[in-house]
């Protein structure tokens, strides 16, 4: 009895480990499975996704290219009853306003100012230089300056502003600062001929003008100055400047005049005249 029992605890002792071996192997194929069915389904789900981004992708492509074709095709009846082509149209009209942009700036007046202009970065100005082909006689008065040079070399017209006969012609009304600049030169042809005579005497005066609805121009700017050259001098030199800040209205007109306009020197570095709003 003893012998019979202790074969049959053997026995059992000895199956109890196989059983668990087999239970382990059935639990690791089981996840190896699942995990196997998650990483198809994952794949399955991204190329569907990519096949349908791909699909969205081609067809807004196709989509607007229709559009584009569209618009390049699309005709508007114009008022004559025939028909226009947008594209065509645009191109036409930008290629016009450069057209007139470029001629406006060969001209020698500004383009106009909008209606209600006030200030801004495009605020009129001008700058006049001395012209030295005009032919100026000898005169000892008063003399108004009308040559001026407003379209070549330095010279400068901008933003409305206009130069007729001598005035520069203000566009809109406000405060504008006005200059001018005149170089005297005294050439003695003779330097060494009577020298014991007088001395040469001038009176060189500088004046600037305004004129607006009253019947006689306004004096703004005056500058003076009694000069005497020896008989034994070559030649002399004065310059005169003047400058200041006005309120003007649109339609003044501003101007230049001198006494003893023949001893100007009209460089147009040397003799200028100019306003600009402020």
């Amino acid at each position: 009895m003893a012998a019979r029992s202790t074969k049959r605890q053997d026995s059992e002792c000895s199956t109890a480990p196989l059983a668990e071996e087999v239970y382990e192997r059935k639990g690791s194929c089981a996840s190896h499975c699942a995990l196997v069915v998650l990483c198809s389904v994952l794949t399955v789900v991204c190329a569907g996704l990519c096949a349908g981004l791909a699909v969205m992708w081609v067809y807004l492509g196709q989509q607007l290219e229709d559009l584009r074709n569209a618009y390049e095709k699309l005709e508007l009846t114009g008022l004559g009853g025939e028909q226009v082509n947008i594209t065509a149209a645009v191109d036409e009209a930008v290629r016009l306003f450069l057209e007139d942009e470029q001629k406006a700036d060969r001209t020698h007046v500004g383009p106009p100012l909008q209606t209600g202009w006030s200030s801004g970065s495009s605020k009129p100005m001008a700058h006049l230089t001395g012209n030295p082909r005009q032919n100026i006689k000898k005169h000892h008065g008063e003399v108004k300056l009308r040559s001026w040079e407003s379209e070549q070399g330095l010279a400068t017209l901008a933003n409305g502003m206009k130069y007729r006969g001598g005035n520069i012609v203000i566009p809109a009304d406000g405060l504008y600062y006005i200059y001018s600049q005149l170089s005297y030169r005294f050439l003695n042809e003779n330097p060494f001929e009577n020298p014991k005579e007088d001395a040469n005497i001038f009176q060189l005066i500088h004046y600037t003008y305004k004129q607006s609805s009253y019947p006689e121009p306004q004096m703004i700017m005056k500058s003076s100055r009694s000069t005497c050259w020896s008989k034994r001098t070559e030649f002399g030199l004065y310059t005169s400047f003047q400058g200041g800040v006005f309120r003007l209205e649109k339609g003044d007109k501003v101007s230049v005049s001198v006494s003893n306009p023949q001893m100007i020197c009209f460089e147009e570095s040397s003799s200028f005249f100019g306003a600009f709003m402020i």
